[in-house]
């Protein structure tokens, strides 16, 4: 069996250290086998490569090569080795490595772990950072001494030798975060890629063929930049960080031949500890994450010189590959109507050689969202009246993101638009309350309309968006959805809430419906009506005086409600319901759901459709109990989207419904089959092959049971 070994890469250096030059890598590994396996006690063999090139990582030349047998690893099968510190295979010296040659290093490990030297290669890491003290004796400047300035703004007016390396003390002061290595790259006249931004490329004035650039070994610090915290250019710092990651991360074809990126970084953006002031909107780039130390110490502060737009946008174009986490983002005002500043507003634009866009494989985790008197989060695809299907938002995950909105007019989630397979997982929607938090209150004010609101045109419908253990809380709406497709609730927590869920249709001509909701395996707690707190919350719902709340509202909805629990703290209010439909386009699929008590089960119009018939023929849909409107019919044909092996009971509501044989029927008895009056008759769909009158039927209903009255 072939052996594939994996490892954890460790690098050290000694950088600052006024000792002789360090002539040797420490490396640290875990050895596995192909089969997940830790290879532990025993004796492997490593074999260690360093190789040059300019364009291809996997065309290099090895220049370095040493190999280390054998080396034994602990019970948890890890080991360590010190590079350079023996004889090597090509007997060129680690002291005798060119670290200046204005050339990229890679380190390839290759590894037998069964100490032979049959080796596989385990993977490989760009040195992206090389001591100075190594350049020193290989670089073009004869110089050993590295030169030290106190600033960017001081590295600004000097100008360097190829591969010579300099350290700063700071961005504008000693210690603020801002220190580092540069090291001085040749650039081409008509190289315009790498402008001066302040703090990871410095450019002197006048100086067209080269420039500063910062050795970064891991994430991009904001501090790099001068972002010093609660300072109103902290935003605009903060963009040049996610700027200089953006570029990192293109992966651009020039006339032909691999782009090698001279920046030599990564293209995560690293926020620390501290309270941020963002004034104008950062904008999310292609490939960029956002890391920041926790939710409870990143915090991103809006400064609010404006009462409106946004704190974080998206470029135009595709976006790909975004990773934001570790981070809270307050709006940091009190309610206030007519502050509508949004948290984040993600809208698909155009750009691009394919003029598409919108937000692609990007994930969100960490996040908290308060204190803004605008929406918590907005994704806007398009899917407009110009039927532009180019502009979707798509494969996003969500995970631990919490958004409490401020002001009735406001969402936490705002969905519109052409969106797909979206998922948010353990994530809390919360309304504004006054009142609940005290036991004696004898009012309570909840937030008005939506927590989370999923709406689409009449064009293109967000579809394929799954709520996974969320919470939904304190509102008049938990969630309401309008003209959505394939939404599921699963596992999810709904308390104090007038109506958890309303799905209803498009508003358009004619109406499209909501499909393929699915409500299971959740929970409601005092979720319909405000359950036992009706009589002391301001917002519920009331029409002719009575209360009209309910877990589940539709109208022209297809929903299926399984397997979830409905309960209320302590008094029932049997003005309320557990699925209350308001439309006969509804289809209602509600089964193995239990409750604290029976009562908490009540439904209203959810399986008792009445319709007509045309041509002789009924139109079912998705329900399983329908009333026939007529004095007087005759029927040959049942129309259903049922499934095989389901059932329909229809009901006459006339003088006498009449079923007969000669189409898609089958009848267990002499043809016709007359009812009347409120007696009902039970149909199976059959999946098999049926000819009738010279017809075939590839689905067909067979008569199972009849209700006569008399």
């Amino acid at each position: 069996m072939r052996k594939i070994v994996y490892f954890i890469f460790l690098v050290s250096f000694n950088v600052f250290s006024q000792t002789p030059p360090p002539q040797g890598i420490s490396h640290r590994g875990t050895v596995y086998r192909s089969n997940g396996q830790i290879v532990s006690n025993a004796n492997v063999t490593i074999k260690v490569e360093i190789l040059d090139y300019t364009t291809n990582p996997f065309l290099g030349t090895p220049i370095f090569t040493e190999t280390f047998s054998p080396i034994h690893t602990n019970v948890y099968g890890q080991y360590s080795i010190n590079i350079g510190n023996s004889t090597p295979a090509n007997n060129v010296l680690f002291s005798q490595i060119n670290w200046g040659n204005n050339t990229n290093k890679y380190l390839n490990i290759l590894i037998d772990p069964d100490g032979g030297t049959n080796f596989t290669i385990s993977g490989g890491n760009q040195l992206l950072s090389v001591p100075y003290a190594l350049f020193s004796q290989t670089s073009q400047n004869t110089n050993t001494a590295i030169r030290v300035y106190n600033t960017i703004s001081e590295l600004r007016t000097k100008v360097g030798s190829p591969g010579e390396i300099v350290y700063i003390k700071g961005h504008s002061n000693y210690g603020d975060g801002g220190q580092g290595n540069f090291i001085w790259r040749d650039l081409l006249a008509t190289d315009n890629k790498f402008p001066d931004n302040d703090g990871t490329i410095v450019r002197p004035a006048g100086v067209a063929t080269g420039g500063w650039f910062r050795l970064i070994d891991g994430r991009i610090n904001i501090r790099y930049f001068g972002v010093i915290g609660f300072d109103i250019q902290d935003g605009e710092r903060i963009q040049k960080a996610i700027d200089f990651a953006a570029k990192n991360a293109e992966n651009s074809n020039e006339n032909g031949a691999y782009y090698t990126n001279k920046t030599y970084a990564g293209s995560v953006v690293y926020i620390p500890t501290g309270n941020y002031l963002i004034k104008n909107p950062l904008i999310l780039k292609s490939g960029v994450s956002i890391e920041g130390e926790s939710t409870a110490t990143t915090i991103l502060t809006a400064s609010n010189d404006q009462k409106n737009g946004n704190m974080i946008e998206m470029d135009s174009g595709r976006i790909l590959g975004v990773n934001i986490s570790n981070l809270t983002l307050t709006g940091g005002v009190k309610y206030d109507e007519n502050n509508t500043k949004n948290a984040i507003y993600l809208k698909a634009k155009p750009g691009g050689t394919n003029n598409d866009g919108g937000l692609w494989n990007a994930t969100f985790k960490n996040i908290r969202i308060n204190q803004f008197n605008g929406s918590g989060i907005i994704l806007e695809g398009g899917g407009g009246a110009n039927y532009n299907y180019k502009l979707p938002n798509q494969d996003l995950i969500f995970e631990n993101v919490n958004i409490a909105r401020q002001t009735d007019a406001s969402a936490c989630l705002l969905i519109q638009g052409q969106q797909g397979q979206m998922t948010f997982i353990n994530c809390g929607f919360d309304g504004r309350y006054v009142g609940f938090d005290n036991p004696n209150a004898t009012s309570m004010t909840m937030s008005k309309y939506f927590n989370v609101v999923i709406e689409s045109n009449a064009h293109v419908q967000s579809s394929v968006v799954k709520f996974i253990t969320c919470t939904f809380q304190y509102s008049e709406y938990g969630a309401f959805i309008k003209f959505g497709e394939n939404i599921t609730f699963d596992n999810c927590w709904f308390e104090m809430l007038d109506r958890a869920v309303g799905i209803v249709q498009s508003n358009t001509v004619p109406p499209l419906p909501s499909r393929g909701i699915n409500i299971i395996n959740s929970r409601f707690a005092n979720a319909s009506g405000f359950g036992s707190y009706y009589n002391k919350v301001t917002t519920a719902n009331v029409i002719g005086g009575i209360p009209t709340g309910s877990c589940i509202y539709t109208e022209g909805a297809q929903v299926n409600v399984q397997g979830n629990y409905v309960a209320v703290t302590d008094i029932y209010n049997e003005n309320n319901l557990f699925i209350r439909n308001y439309s006969v386009d509804s289809q209602i699929n509600a089964s193995n759901n239990s409750f604290q008590i029976p009562q908490l089960g009540m439904t209203y119009g959810i399986d008792n459709n009445i319709i007509n018939s045309t041509a002789n023929a009924i139109n079912a849909g998705g329900y399983r109990f329908v009333t026939v409107n007529s004095s007087a019919l005759q029927i040959n044909e049942i129309k259903s989207v049922l499934s095989a092996g389901e059932t329909v009971t229809i009901r006459s509501n006339g003088n006498y419904v009449k079923f007969d044989t000669s189409k898609n029927i089958l009848l267990t008895k002499a043809s016709p089959v007359s009812l009347g009056y409120g007696e009902t008759a039970t149909f199976i769909k059959v999946d098999g092959t049926f000819v009738n009158g010279g017809v075939t039927y590839r689905e067909f209903w067979q008569l199972i049971s009849i209700n006569k009255v008399n």
